[in-house]
Parts: structure tokens; sequence; C-alpha cells
């Protein structure tokens, strides 16, 4: 669970004072402990790359099959293997100095595929949750857009020096994790961040990063037909454990002023699960308007683990409680001034009524947002002036009151 800003999105409340925001909580892979990719960032290099196919420069990171994949960094001279700067496109690092490349997918000709591959730093512990996170970006060379890319944990090594393809041992798979479907490469210029989670089954001991997909089932789109190839920048990878998390959030508004809150907005949960949202109130669900003060208490099962947001709705007591009301209206269907409204300030409108100048009462509103359009009974009403009588409520003093006046109808 990772959050979000901005902390509340509050369009057309007027006062809004955000007085403390907590959250037991820090946005980075070093908050949840050990990683257990090794140079998941490719910052480590015995030395600085000069020619293509030099992964291996990135201890412990090798290649599985055959095909030999890059390793860049800033510190080469050599535009072939810079950053941001290399024979495959430009690409700043999605963090750091350095990122690795492959290709991952191609229409027409023979499969080939490459595979980076690493050891995790230990083996990953049974019923344990954890989160793994990569990003990827389409170079700038690619003749097609690739349409996955996948992890790999294993039980044991995969390599075999003998394919140019596929994975040929695909049965010490243990867990597999794919971009979405909602998630493509088709922009050189962005990294796609890929965040899932999952339940180890305690046998992962190897990470594997490629595309096992044949082309006919997966492939790469672009013009049929036509030999064509994606290759990837691979960055930033880590598995970390999900211990489980609580966040505090504090807030203070005028009482009487909803709070609209979008807890998926505010909180990023792994992209492989649907969060579930239970309230201690009894609501299900991520949207709602918050109104009373309290603090709420939402517990968020995604799957792997479970966390707990706390909200806590404070009322300000220096709030004005102020309204307009217009002395002139004119319903003539112009767009422009077109209805009697009255516009409150931490002030509940119960309703307004209408009355001709003999005193008879020809409208009752209770939709003061919607107001009076100018029609008695579905018929214009007559040019001249009326008189209103506005029963409302007052937020902070919570009293009663009722106020009169004039208003002038004017076509």
């Amino acid at each position: 669970m990772r959050l979000k800003v901005p902390l509340f999105y509050l369009s057309k409340i007027p006062v809004i004072t955000v007085l403390l925001m907590i959250w037991h909580f820090i946005c980075g892979n070093d908050a949840y402990g050990q990683n257990f990719i090794p140079n998941g960032d490719f910052e480590q290099f015995d030395t600085c790359p000069n020619k293509l196919g030099q992964l291996k420069l990135a201890e412990p990171w090798f290649n599985a099959t055959y095909p030999e994949s890059e390793y860049f960094n800033t510190c080469s001279i050599n535009d072939t293997t810079s950053i941001p700067t290399n024979y495959f496109g430009v690409q700043q690092a999605q963090s750091g100095s350095g990122y690795c490349g492959m290709y991952v997918a191609q229409t027409g000709g023979p499969p080939y595929r490459e595979f980076i591959e690493a050891k995790l730093t230990s083996p990953l512990s049974a019923n344990v949750a954890y989160n793994l996170v990569w990003y990827a970006s389409v170079a700038d060379i690619s003749s097609c857009f690739p349409a996955s890319i996948c992890v790999y944990l294993t039980s044991d090594s995969l390599i075999n020096y003998t394919t140019t393809s596929f994975l040929t041992a695909a049965t010490l798979i243990e867990q597999q994790f794919c971009n979405p479907e909602n998630i493509v490469f088709n922009d050189t210029s962005a990294w796609v961040k890929i965040n899932c989670c999952f339940i180890a089954n305690g046998d992962e001991r190897f990470i594997v990063i490629g595309n096992n997909y044949s082309d006919l089932f997966i492939g790469c789109s672009g013009d049929p037909g036509v030999f064509q190839a994606a290759y990837l920048y691979i960055d930033n990878i880590s598995i970390v454990e999900m211990p489980t998390q609580t966040v505090h959030f504090d807030t203070a508004v005028c009482k009487g002023q909803p709070v609209p809150i979008n807890l998926s907005k505010l909180i990023e949960e792994p992209g492989n699960t649907n969060p579930l949202f239970v309230w201690n109130d009894g609501f299900i669900g991520a949207e709602r308007l918050l109104v009373n003060e309290n603090i709420y208490t939402i517990t968020v099962d995604n799957g792997c683990a479970t966390d707990t947001l706390i909200i806590e709705l404070k009322h300000l007591t220096d709030c004005p409680e102020v309204f307009y009301i217009p002395n002139a209206f004119s319903p003539n269907n112009d767009g422009i001034n077109d209805f009697f409204r009255i516009t409150n300030e931490n002030i509940t409108v119960l309703n307004f009524e209408i009355y001709n100048r003999y005193g008879k009462q020809i409208v009752s509103v209770y939709d003061y947002l919607s107001g009076w359009d100018g029609n008695v009974n579905g018929n214009p009403a007559d040019v001249g002036v009326y008189i209103y009588n506005l029963r409302y409520r007052t937020n902070i003093s919570e009293t009663f009151q009722e106020k009169k006046g004039y208003i002038t109808l004017i076509r």
C-alpha cells in the first residue's frame, strides 16, 4: 500500500483547513525492509559498459538464455551503452545512473527472446506476503510495441544457453507476474510501473525477467507480416515483505461541509489486487462523503495483507456563517441569472417560500441549489417584486432562523 498525494481533493468546498496529516508509513521500498532483489536498480557494476551484451557487469545479474542483454550506465563514454543516449534510444534512468535492456518480442521471423536472471538475496518464506515492483520503458529502436513483460520467480536457475527463444525449464517457475492488460508499453518517453503482491510458496530462490509467451498468443502490435522487434529498458526491481500498515489522516473542515473521500485515489494498492475497503460504521467501499465529526477506521484487504486507515474528521469553530441572496433575477433562458438561488457558507438552507405582492404563497422550494426558475405551476410568473421567506440552520451555533426579503423578477 502506498500513500498518494494530494491527501484530499476537495473541489467546490469553500472553507477547508488541513490541520494535520500524519502517516505512519514511508513511501519507498526501504520502508518495508529488506529488498530480496540484488542490485535491483543496476547501480552496482564492476566496470563501465563499453559495448553491447555486457549485462554481466551488473553482478549478480546474468543471461538465462544464449542471447545477451545489455547494461547501460551514465559512466560509459560510449554512446552505445551510455545514459541517456545509447544504441537503442534516449532514456534517463528511472532512478540512479543505470538500467538494463532486452529484446522481448517480435513479429515475423524465428522466435527470439532475451531473459535476465539473478539469485535472490535469500529464499522467500512460505505463506508470507510480498510486494513486487519493477519499471519498464520501450526503447526508441522498437518497431512494434510489446504486449507483455513478465517476472518469473523460480525454485532453481533457468540457465539454458542452447536456446535463443523460450525458457525450457518452465516447470521450475513458482510465481509469474506480467503487466496487467491495462498497462501497455507504447510510450518511449515514460517508465511504466508494475506493482504486484503475492503469497510466497517458500521455494522462490531466483528471479527471471522476460517474455515467455509466443508471438501468436501475445506478440507485438505493429504491421502484420513485417519483421519487427520490441526492446525494453528495465530498472528499479524490488521484492519486499508486506507488513501490515496503519495510515493516519487528520483533517478539519467547517461544520456542515461534506468531505469527499476516494480511498482508491489516496492509497496505491498492488495492481493485481481488488482491495476491499470496510469502514468501522459498516460502510463498504472506497468512495463516500464524510459529514459528521468522527474517527473513521477502515480496513483494506488486498488479498495479500490487511492494512488499516484511520481518518479523523474534526469541525472548526471559527467559520463564518454567511449567505448571499440576490435582489433580482431574469428567467429568460439566456443562461445568465435565470434562477433565484441562495449561496451559503456554513449554513444549511432548509427551504424558502415565494409570495406575491398580495401576500399569497405561490412557490415553495426545498432544493435551494436548484432555486426558483421564475415559474408558477408551470407558467411564467409576472414581472415584478416578490417576497421570499428563508428558513435555515446555522451549522456552528446550530440555531434555526428565518429571513425575509424582496426579489425582483425581470424578463
